[in-house]
């Protein structure tokens, strides 16, 4: 009867480790999402939007400097953008909202993203805590995953882009956190991008931007120099 009752409790001991042991191997199984390719925006917007469609909440300094910027755009004047007149970088997410694709090489580690805009690129770490160093263009960005969404906070810029390409303009005070998700199988890129900056707006505010994957394609040299009427040579190198 003992060593019945021994068996027993043996096999229910092997059987509770096995079970411990498929959870365990189940959670190293369980890769993070693979976000590496070439990407396309998708209908890029000249001017980013909140998720509700409207325009986002300036405070009255910062809309009385975007509403100029959209005057001056209006009438094909772009010497308030020196992304436009002197290949400044721009930041992000403007970016982003540009017509060229980037690729995204991601390893354990880190993640890529390198814009065929310029050559730039853009790291993010994983498993790091924020450490902002100087004000960048494209911040300081740390990452985490949150099942299948990539998750990236950003902070650490500085104030010399636009958000986008009409000339929405922040502070150094700006913190985004992006939000990236695939779809059909892998082939379609989401990303939600909650904007902080409480010298800019008067609320907290997210858009969302789309993007689809260019398979069998590289990214090819770009010289924004040779593609940009640049305002002249005397003045390139003035201070703003």
């Amino acid at each position: 009867m003992t060593s019945r009752l021994a068996r027993g409790v043996a096999r229910r001991l092997v059987a509770m480790l096995a079970a411990v042991a498929a959870l365990g191997f189940g959670a190293r199984a369980q890769a993070a999402p693979d976000f590496s390719g070439v990407w396309q925006p998708v209908n890029p917007p000249l001017a980013l939007h909140t998720v509700r469609g409207v325009e986002p909440p300036l405070l009255p300094a910062a809309k009385a400097v975007y509403d100029q910027h959209k005057a001056m755009l209006a009438k094909g004047d772009v010497s308030f953008d020196r992304t436009r007149t002197r290949c400044g970088p721009p930041g992000e997410p403007r970016i982003m909202t540009e017509a060229m694709p980037f690729d995204i090489v991601q390893t354990p580690t880190q993640l890529l993203f390198g814009y065929q805009w310029n050559r730039l690129v853009r790291f993010v770490k994983f498993d790091t805590k924020m450490d902002v160093l100087s004000p960048f263009y494209f911040g300081t960005s740390v990452g985490t995953f949150d099942g299948s969404m990539l998750v990236i906070d950003a902070e650490g810029f500085n104030d010399r882009f636009f958000l986008d390409r009409s000339g929405m303009p922040h502070s150094d005070q700006l913190k985004l956190t992006e939000y990236f998700s695939l779809g059909k199988g892998g082939q379609t890129m989401q990303a939600r991008i909650h904007v902080e900056d409480p010298q800019t707006f008067s609320a907290p505010w997210d858009t969302v931007l789309h993007f689809r994957k260019l398979p069998n394609t590289r990214i090819t040299e770009d010289i924004c120099t040779m593609r940009e009427k640049l305002v002249p040579p005397s003045l390139q190198f003035t201070q703003q």
